[in-house]
């Protein structure tokens, strides 16, 4: 069967789809389908933007993953093309965890003798939604002021790809939690350690001691200290002759 309209999974339902870690016994389901949005972080993580676009649900859904992958290829393009490849940063706050399960029905001629039809209608697992709460932060691009503007005109085009009711904010990115991460690179290594001073990795040089050299010492050293804590052992042949000697005399 083909990809079931988004209507039929749209609204948030509690489905039997728990998936034990330790005791299988405890299953429902066979298995989790793995999830099809590629990647929830897009953009330099590393530059601080003074602007931040949040995008909040106005309504309680659930969103399908390829719903999320198609509105994360779209938003990558458009934020390309009205930014730059390196003037921007955008993360997606919503995670797909829900298991959607789906009973597959034959059709055709002669449908009836290969399906069940609704008497064993539990399903199997198709694939995986993300639950979205009212008021909940689904978007955030952090930008520059110029293409705040610009942003929020294309995001009515872009949310189309999920179709659901939100609102936009635009603030301040004053505490910088989105942006502002340390770019480690071998470049960035390469130039610390240049930097070091010729005298200080000299000293740590020096400081070095031969581990062969220090295992030897030790053994001596601690020969040494037994055979001066070991007392004298007296022979005790001898020590009986001399009480016999005593005792003849």
């Amino acid at each position: 069967m083909g990809l079931r309209p988004a209507r039929c999974y749209r609204d948030i339902e509690r489905s039997y789809t728990r998936v034990a870690n330790r005791v299988q016994a405890k299953d429902f389901i066979g298995g989790v389908p793995r999830t099809r949005v590629r990647q929830f972080v897009l953009g330099d993580q590393t530059k601080d933007f003074p602007k931040v676009i949040h995008v909040f649900s106005s309504e309680g859904l659930q969103i399908r993953d390829n719903a999320l992958e198609a509105f994360r290829q779209k938003l990558a393009k458009v934020l390309n093309d009205i930014c730059g490849k390196d003037n921007f940063f955008t993360k997606i706050r919503i995670y797909p965890h829900h298991v959607l399960r789906q009973n597959k029905l034959a059709s055709g001629a002669g449908a009836d003798r290969l399906s069940s039809g609704m008497k064993h209608a539990f399903g199997k697992p198709i694939g995986r939604s993300a639950q979205v709460k009212k008021g909940q932060n689904v978007l955030s691009i952090v930008v520059n002021p110029e293409f705040v503007d610009k942003i929020v005109i294309s995001l009515k085009t872009i949310i189309n790809k999920i179709h659901f009711k939100y609102n936009i904010k635009v603030e301040d990115h004053k505490d910088k939690i989105l942006t502002g991460r340390k770019k480690w690179t071998r470049e960035i290594k390469k130039a610390a350690l240049e930097t070091e001073t010729p005298e200080a990795t000299a000293t740590t040089k020096d400081a070095k001691v031969d581990p062969k050299a220090k295992g030897k010492d030790g053994k001596a050293a601690g020969k040494d200290t037994k055979a001066a804590a070991a007392p004298a052992k007296e022979d005790p042949k001898a020590k009986g002759k001399d009480a016999k000697g005593k005792g003849k005399k």
